[in-house]
């Protein structure tokens, strides 16, 4: 089994790959340097042996065989060039996947005409629709709190980050933008529904522009709602130990409008 870092980058992959030919190789020019090295040993006893030297001979034999073992115990193992060549078919099969999804990338950034987060204005004054959805996607989730890790694996993740959060943030795709034109403060109010809880409005500086966007059949919009922060632990700067801190989630929306290609027109 391979154990290299799966986010490794493109040139990373290509130089590791690299990297393993070499030295798969390298290994297969001492394999043929110490089978040649053998096959001189044993012409050279066999030689000696037509001399006719006892003395000579059983000397010769026990350098010769004492070479031998040298060149066996240092003979690299069919094992290494196996593993190294299964870790550069696995590198591949990344490589291949490293490609495909940069190309769809470039893809979507060659059509991306709008490409925002936003932030959900209001949200203060429906925090219980905004709890009661939270609640839902803890209930959901699989993810054990806090990863499962123990106090001192937490201790050392906090080494690299400042807070370790009980939760993984949400991704949630079912978000809508619904126009709100009897709304007396703003008839170009636009709510924000995530899984059916209203949670608040696109700000006033963009609704017009999301809502014109979004409901143009000439694209293609991806909108997603991340939740995240909420309880999280981190490092008493007092005391030096683990301490538990009791924190809100918060929510963004991520919104990406892309215009569609032809051939979806066609359909």
């Amino acid at each position: 089994m391979s154990y290299f870092p799966t986010n490794l980058t493109e040139e990373e992959i290509k130089e590791l790959i690299e990297q393993h030919k070499k030295t798969i190789s390298k290994l297969e020019n001492q394999r043929t340097l110490i089978i040649s090295l053998a096959l001189l040993t044993t012409i050279s006893i066999f030689l000696i042996n037509l001399i006719g030297n006892l003395l000579l001979t059983i000397f010769s034999f026990i350098i010769c065989f004492l070479v031998l073992l040298s060149l066996i115990a240092s003979y690299p193992g069919q094992s290494s060039t196996d593993y190294l060549e299964d870790e550069i078919e696995e590198l591949n099969k990344l490589l291949s996947i490293r490609v495909e999804n940069r190309l769809k990338q470039e893809e979507i950034d060659k059509k991306t005409i709008y490409d925002v987060i936003l932030k959900v204005k209001g949200i203060s004054y429906r925090q219980e629709a905004f709890s009661d959805l939270c609640q839902e996607l803890i209930s959901e989730s699989d993810d054990i709190p806090y990863l499962g890790y123990t106090s001192k694996e937490i201790k050392e993740e906090l080494i690299f980050e400042e807070r370790f959060y009980k939760y993984v943030p949400f991704e949630i795709p079912d978000v809508e933008f619904i126009p709100e034109f009897d709304n007396k403060f703003d008839p170009n109010a636009v709510k924000i529904v995530v899984r059916g809880h209203h949670l608040g409005y696109v700000t006033k500086s963009k609704n017009r522009k999301v809502l014109r966007l979004t409901t143009d059949s000439n694209n293609e919009v991806i909108k997603n709602a991340e939740i995240y922060g909420g309880e999280y632990k981190d490092i008493n700067p007092d005391s030096g130990r683990l301490r538990t801190v009791k924190d809100s989630f918060k929510i963004r929306i991520k919104l990406k409008v892309l215009k569609k290609s032809p051939e979806n027109f066609k359909r």
